[in-house]
């Protein structure tokens, strides 16, 4: 700026200074002068004028900063002036990583000459040439790796197919074993029925022998009763001339009672002692049968619980695990993730039932058949199942979503807890992964599964209970942050696209599919072309309708 006018301090007419400052409460302009002394004045909007009337000059042009005060430290830094700014400045974007922007006056502007302006272009070439040489370097390095990388997957391979068919073998004979468990149990369970239906037979004999006994009881009463009828009759006939029997024939009666009443008495007593007699060995009878049915029942269960934990446990050694579509299903809809996206159900239900284990959804699921105690608490937020497992005097709880002989659903409507069955988690849910799924998290949980229904439904030609998914956020270990303590993530992508030998890409919804704009599915999907794998697109039902509908007449997909 120039100092024009003042009449008071005339000497300082004409000279050059930097307004720093505006003094509200007098409306004046603070002026920092140049020179040695650096002096500053206050003086009015009309006293100054600009030094230069023609800042559009440094407009597109190299120019170097001078003269900050307030930010000193920029002073000498170098940029491309680009735009006019509101109050006479103008926007400098500097040179460097930062790329800072500011707004300066043109006062505080110097253009570059020649020489420097060559100078700052043949210092850019040669950062760029020192880019792209470190660039053709980690190229180099890549394709190194990748080779050792491929000669180590065919010796894995090889043991691999080792390892399937000593696992095939282990299956056949506890196949076997278990046919040959199965006959013995049945000849068991027929042999002690046919003991129960002989038991059954002498207690219907012996009650036919009481009743017997009974008739012939009651035949012997109504002969006595007749007999004294008759003696009663003679006594009469005999008496009725002379009252001197009269005496006699009352003391005979009274000693006819007792004796009827003693024998009635005694004759009770013993069909009483008959009775309870048959009711004891009719009910050791039953208690046994009972008991031998307990025992029949106890040993089969025993011998399920072994075979699920050879199952489960052989699952677990599975290198490429996978998930079938009804397992998904039924945690779609008992935890109700409907509105969900793929992360927010990592985040919400995967996380938070697994926290305590810190393992895969899918180690938590077939983790179960190892418990031994099962009780039902009460949830803390949403629908779950919990077990109590025994540890010495005390008890751990565990969230899970797992099969037990005896599975609770919890769920609380107006503060009342509800009890019913649910049918728990089966190993045929889990098995070796046939395809792997690449699909975007950001997506809806329930869109991954409705075009994964429908490709299996309308493009898979075989046995759909054949078919296990291998979707990483079931099958994979959340907790383990940067795929810790594991292999490179694309050497598990790798080796799990090379067992599977088949892809699907969920591309959901069609006319913007969210998995394109992931660079990671764009990697899985690259990676299974290169290894030759089958690679099958998956939409979902009404995407699939529209397009066969576009198909038809012709048209794009708009």
């Amino acid at each position: 700026m120039r100092l024009t006018g003042l009449a008071n301090a005339a000497h300082l007419n004409d000279q050059k200074g930097v307004c720093i400052a505006h003094d509200g409460p007098s409306g004046r302009f603070v002026v920092q002068l140049r020179g040695p002394e650096s002096k500053t004045v206050k003086v009015k909007g009309s006293n100054l004028s600009l030094d230069d009337p023609e800042p559009s000059r440094f407009l597109w042009q190299q120019v170097r900063l001078m003269g900050l005060v307030n930010a000193a430290h920029l002073n000498g830094r170098i940029g491309v002036c680009s735009e006019m700014a509101v109050g006479g400045r103008l926007v400098v974007l500097l040179d460097g990583d930062d790329e800072m922007v500011v707004r300066v006056k043109p006062d505080n502007l110097e253009e570059l000459s020649e020489r420097e302006r060559e100078e700052y272009d043949v210092r850019r070439q040669r950062e760029e040439r020192h880019q792209q040489a470190a660039a053709a370097e980690r190229a180099a390095a890549a394709a190194g790796e990748r080779r050792k990388a491929e000669a180590a997957e065919a010796a894995r391979r090889e043991v691999e197919e080792k390892m399937r068919q000593h696992r095939v073998k282990l299956k056949q004979e506890e196949e076997a074993r278990e046919v040959e468990e199965e006959k013995r149990l049945e000849t068991q369970r027929r042999a002690r029925e046919a003991e129960a239906e002989a038991a059954r037979s002498a207690a219907a004999a012996e009650r036919r022998r009481l009743e017997e006994e009974e008739d012939d009881r009651r035949r012997e009463e109504e002969a006595a009763a007749a007999a004294a009828e008759e003696e009663e009759r003679r006594k009469q006939q005999a008496t009725t001339n002379a009252s001197a029997f009269a005496a006699l024939k009352a003391e005979a009666e009274a000693e006819r009672k007792k004796r009827e009443e003693a024998a009635r008495e005694a004759r009770v007593a013993a069909r009483e002692q008959q009775r309870q007699e048959a009711e004891r060995r009719i009910e050791e009878q039953q208690a046994a049968a009972e008991a031998a049915r307990h025992a029949e029942e106890e040993a089969a269960a025993e011998a399920a619980r072994v075979r699920r934990v050879a199952e489960v446990e052989a699952l677990l050694q599975e290198p490429c695990l996978g998930v079938s579509l009804g397992f998904l299903h039924q945690l779609l809809t008992h935890c109700r993730l409907e509105q969900l996206t793929t992360a927010q159900v990592v985040q919400d239900v995967i996380l938070e039932q697994t926290k305590d284990k810190r393992c895969s959804y899918a180690e938590f699921a077939l983790g179960c058949v190892r418990r031994r105690s099962l009780s039902v608490s009460l949830p803390s937020d949403r629908y779950c199942w919990f077990v109590v497992e025994e540890c010495g005097t005390g008890a751990r709880r565990h969230a899970l979503d797992m099969d037990c002989v005896e599975r609770a659903f919890i769920s609380f409507m107006d503060g009342v807890c509800v009890k019913r069955r649910y049918e728990g988690v089966k190993t045929m849910e889990f098995g070796r992964a046939t395809h792997y799924v690449a699909h975007a998290w950001s997506s809806g949980f329930a869109d991954l599964l409705a075009a994964l229904g429908h490709w299996l439904s309308h493009e898979w030609d075989g046995d759909r209970s054949t078919v296990y998914f291998h979707l990483d956020c079931i099958v994979r270990n959340q907790h383990v942050s940067a795929w810790a303590n594991e292999q490179e993530p694309e050497q598990v992508v790798d080796d799990v696209l090379r067992s599977t030998g088949r892809a699907l890409l969920v591309l959901s919804p069609l006319h913007a599919p969210t998995a394109l704009r992931r660079m990671w599915v764009l990697y899985e999907t690259a990676a299974a072309v290169r290894l030759g794998c089958a690679v099958s697109c998956c939409v979902a039902p009404g995407d699939a309708q529209r397009l066969d509908q576009v198909s038809r007449g012709g048209g794009g997909c708009g």
